[in-house]
């Protein structure tokens, strides 16, 4: 059970190493590629959170500095945790509505696809997406809307003070 574990985390982490560019100029001598600053630091989040394991992102995510890698790895690599958390907001849902800040609500919206905040509630968006169907010029929302340029003057706008001296000059 511990190796199987030990041996997903290590396969997980594997996938997320950054990869070598493909290129199709043949190099001779030493290799001096190296990964970007940016792709660096995203693999040391990806290690950093599988591992401190689940607990080590529960706590991130109760002091709101849960990063995306995080989740992915809850998701990936922790999955009976991710369920367990998510039971454990559900049964919560009501007073978790109520108490939590904004920003806490949504991640835990956005991360357990529980809708926490109000509005990531299915008739929130059903709501939502009815408005652009209703939207004149969209061919019931299956379109992007077509501008009305009708309105717009096609002759030169007036003068300016300043444009009207300078022509009686």
């Amino acid at each position: 059970m511990i190796e199987t574990a030990a041996n997903q985390r290590l396969e997980f982490l594997a996938s997320k190493l950054p990869a070598r560019p493909e290129s199709q100029v043949l190099h001779f001598g030493p290799d001096k590629w190296h990964p970007g600053e940016m792709d660096m630091r995203k693999t040391a989040r990806y290690i950093d959170a599988t591992e401190g394991g689940p607990d080590a992102i529960f706590e991130r995510m109760a002091h709101g500095k849960m990063t995306p890698e995080d989740a992915e790895v809850l998701r990936d690599v922790y999955p009976a945790s991710m369920k367990a958390m998510k039971l454990e907001i559900l049964g919560h849902l009501g007073e978790l509505q109520q108490s939590l800040p904004y920003r806490k609500r949504l991640m835990l919206s956005m991360l357990f696809d529980v809708p926490v905040e109000r509005s990531f509630e299915p008739q929130m968006f059903q709501l939502l997406q009815d408005t652009f169907t209703k939207e004149p010029g969209t061919e019931g929302g299956t379109e992007s809307p077509k501008a009305n340029l009708g309105s717009i003057k096609k002759s030169a706008p007036d003068p300016t003070a300043a444009q009207r001296m300078a022509s009686s000059s």
